[in-house]
């Protein structure tokens, strides 16, 4: 599996005060997602040449991810941000950067080999590196499970119109799309959730997700919509939760066969309980998440503690 994406580090000064020091990204976190359920994961990244990018590489480290990087110059990103009572963070971003550089060719040629390739957030949208993900994703388009979170930072954004556009490229590549709402109502502010994920799924996805916190989510195809309450729990933090879910997302359906060549026709003939499943395994991912400080990104083990094995008795398999 290919992830391509930032890398950063977050410095989080929490209610009470005191501040903590994560490892983040989007990318990242489903990097490290994915892995934790069983996958062979590279992840593609920038990094400067700091404290902050060994931070990175030794975690990526302890995780089993493999790491493809240009060679390590200037400063990593960090997110300086703050929690507040509702669990939510808010970040400053220093030294925002995104562009691999001459390691662009490689990058596409590592997606036209993998069974799965992922992308988000700044990577999709930041110019000049947001054309290595596009070239990459072109590359990997009916050779491999593509997927993408647009994870929309308004604060870093350009304008409304410029960052739809770009997201909208990004979406027509993709099989499978996961968005929160407030990336949605961000993006499209005169349309509900159910509006843009039925028009996000006409340009080309197999499959969209839409999660809302605390409120319904619902999965799409053009067969059959899913709508799943989210599980109450306690909430610490919501850093990273979302990135629990679309690693979830694509572990469970890479357990169900949907990688690698064919993967976008075979996401669309999941049966609407297999697509229930799916949002199930999702929503339990996202509850996980919250529960504990930073992106505590769940294991397929503790995944399925929550939903249980398949109907069909099969172990340790998500979907």
């Amino acid at each position: 599996m290919l992830v391509i994406g930032e890398a950063l580090v977050d410095v989080l000064q929490k209610p009470d005060g005191s501040v903590s020091a994560h490892t983040g990204g989007s990318p990242l976190n489903v990097a490290v997602g994915l892995a934790r359920c069983g996958g062979r994961v590279t992840f593609a990244t920038r990094l400067g040449d700091d404290d902050a990018a060994r931070m990175v590489l030794d975690a990526l480290q302890r995780e089993g991810v493999e790491v493809f990087t240009p060679p390590m110059s200037g400063s990593t990103t960090v997110a300086r941000g703050s929690v507040g009572s509702d669990g939510r963070a808010e970040y400053l971003f220093e030294s925002l950067t995104w562009d691999l550089g001459p390691a662009d060719d490689e990058l596409v040629e590592l997606a036209a080999g993998a069974l799965v390739v992922h992308s988000g957030s700044f990577a999709a949208s930041l110019d000049p590196g947001r054309f290595a993900v596009l070239n990459s994703m072109r590359k990997a388009r009916g050779r491999a499970l593509v997927t993408f979170d647009p994870n929309v930072r308004a604060d870093t954004a350009g304008t409304r119109e410029v960052e739809v556009e770009r997201i909208e490229e990004v979406v027509a590549l993709a099989d499978v799309v996961r968005a929160s709402d407030e990336d949605l109502e961000w993006l499209y502010p005169q349309s509900s959730a159910f509006e843009t994920a039925s028009r996000w799924l006409s340009m080309g996805p197999s499959l969209v997700v839409v999660t809302s916190g605390g409120s319904d989510a619902v999965a799409m195809t053009a067969e059959h919509v899913v709508v799943r309450a989210a599980r109450s729990v306690d909430v610490v933090d919501t850093v990273g939760a979302g990135d629990a879910v679309m690693a979830a997302v694509i572990s469970a359906l890479v357990d169900a066969g949907c990688g690698g060549v064919g993967a976008a026709e075979r996401v669309s003939a999941l049966s609407e309980a297999q697509v229930s499943r799916l949002l199930d395994v999702a929503l339990a991912a996202g509850a996980l998440a919250v529960e504990s400080e930073g992106a505590n990104i769940p294991s397929r083990e503790r995944i399925l503690d929550v939903v249980g094995p398949v109907a069909d008795g099969r172990e340790g398999v998500l979907l």
